[in-house]
């Protein structure tokens, strides 16, 4: 966590953020801030443990900033006394999404990177978004996976009623994930209908990019 003191009267110490995790994580170490001085960047860590269900990847954080405070000279920043004392500021919580456990990859060849991992591990599915265009359904679908585009997929030819988008990258772990996403304008209703397939060196990884969009 990246803090600023925008308090010239106050100096903070031993600064950091309490989190609460969602259930699964657990918080295993803090790494303190020891001075904030007004103006001066610094930077508190929390070192947060993954749940050992390797399909758990999705949570939600609840953070407070807690701290030391001290009145200072604003000319000086020295403290005023020694003793000071304890606050707190609750702040938004944080969302852990699939595309935080995601590095982007570049595939320049995406056909021979997608027969490369095989279909040992693959996974299909079909949903529909109530989404206007294509291009929404591309940007959604980047965004919430977090993947790189390849072929230049993330861009839709004009007056298009369906498109495929290709995306790579590498789950943690090391593991390569793929995805075909073939998307469709839904000619009943308004929306767009989306095939995704998934192939991964890894199955968990495959099950768990193939789920979470539903």
């Amino acid at each position: 966590f990246d803090c600023t003191n925008t308090l010239s009267d106050q100096v903070l110490e031993n600064v950091y953020v309490q989190v609460e995790p969602s259930e699964g994580f657990e918080v295993i170490a803090y790494a303190p801030c020891a001075k904030l001085q007004y103006s001066i960047p610094g930077t508190t860590y929390a070192c947060i443990r993954l749940p050992s269900d390797p399909l758990v990847v999705i949570g939600t954080f609840g953070n407070t900033l807690k701290y030391l405070v001290k009145d200072c000279d604003p000319n000086s920043g020295e403290p005023d006394d020694d003793e000071g004392y304890e606050d707190e500021y609750v702040l938004e919580d944080l969302d852990v999404l699939l595309s935080d456990h995601v590095q982007k990859v570049l595939k320049s060849n995406f056909a021979a990177a997608w027969e490369e991992v095989t279909a040992k591990n693959e996974l299909e599915d079909t949903y529909a978004f109530n989404l206007k265009t294509l291009e929404d359904a591309v940007k959604n679908i980047m965004h919430f996976l977090g993947m790189q585009p390849c072929e230049r997929s993330d861009k839709v030819p004009e007056n298009k009623s369906s498109h495929t988008l290709f995306l790579s990258g590498v789950y943690r772990g090391g593991h390569t994930v793929l995805v075909r996403a073939k998307l469709a304008i839904r000619a009943d209703t308004e929306g767009v209908t989306m095939n995704i397939a998934v192939r991964s060196t890894d199955p968990n990884v495959s099950e768990i990019v193939a789920s979470a969009i539903g």
